[in-house]
């Protein structure tokens, strides 16, 4: 989730993504993205969180589709830096109510967009909703498969941590949360 990673799926799956529309073409990179990023778990982590691109990336002669910031998107993207934050902030890391999501999960954000889907079905941003909370419940299980792996061979303790882990990757957000772990 850095603009290098973004950078990298754009270069790699160039081909793939350079006939899709706008919108077809951002939920295909974050499903690639989701389904590339190196996912990384600690023998002593509680909760999953930690993911990372490390490849080192040549400042120039990458394939892109030309989309660069205004001066007002990037000052608004800067200001984190100049109060002393070093928090980078992606214009694509929004939520307009997580506490719902929490609360009801995407499951239920799935059915409206499925009842409009019926109403509108050829609507592509409907279209591109649905398959965002694919996508997010996708990598809720492919981390789910990481810490599965990680099972063999860890002591009691530890795979009662990893089950638990385990199980919320899997389930929130697209159930909902039911405890604060969760």
């Amino acid at each position: 989730c850095n603009s290098d990673y973004d950078r990298y799926i754009i270069d790699k799956y160039y081909d793939h993504l350079k006939d899709l529309t706008p919108t077809e073409r951002m939920v295909e990179k974050f499903r690639l993205q989701l389904e590339n990023i190196p996912i990384h778990i600690y023998k002593d982590d509680y909760f999953v969180g930690w993911f990372g691109f490390d490849e080192k990336l040549p400042t120039d002669g990458l394939r892109s589709f030309g989309y660069s910031l205004t001066d007002e998107e990037k000052a608004l993207l800067d200001f984190p830096g100049t109060i002393g934050s070093s928090t980078m902030v992606d214009k694509s890391h929004t939520c307009a109510d997580y506490g719902r999501i929490l609360r009801e999960g995407l499951v239920s954000f799935e059915k409206r967009i499925q009842a409009e889907l019926k109403l509108c079905p050829d609507d592509a941003e409907l279209l591109a909703m649905e398959k965002c909370v694919q996508v997010v419940r996708g990598f809720g299980k492919r981390i789910g498969t990481v810490i599965g792996n990680m099972l063999d061979g860890a002591d009691d303790t530890k795979r009662q941590r990893l089950i638990d882990m385990k199980e919320r990757a899997e389930k929130v957000p697209y159930y909902p949360a039911e405890s604060f772990a969760e």
